[in-house]
């Protein structure tokens, strides 16, 4: 069970390299749903655009923006507002 943890936790910290491809299909729901209003088209457009971006503090005013647009600061989207954007860190590392 260790080994499976440690493998799980080594892939989730992998370098991403294309947002858009980056994520299962229920997390881009859970985040369609909980983080954009249900609104898939400024999902994958987020995505896009972060994928233009060479690093964290370019990607770091958007994602503030989209937070205050989307109140991901409230504390039943907060957690899957870090999720999100762990895995977008990890487009810039």
């Amino acid at each position: 069970m260790k080994q499976a943890r440690e493998l799980s936790e080594k892939l989730s910290e992998r370098p991403v390299t294309d947002l858009t491809k980056a994520f299962a299909i229920n997390d881009k729901l859970l985040y369609i749903n909980e983080l954009f209003g249900r609104d898939a088209e400024s999902f994958n457009e987020t995505l896009k655009i972060l994928n233009k971006f060479e690093r964290m503090e370019e990607a770091t005013s958007l994602l503030m923006s989209l937070a205050e647009q989307y109140n991901w600061t409230e504390e039943d989207r907060l957690e899957i507002a870090q999720s999100f954007i762990k895995t977008v860190r990890r487009k810039y590392v």
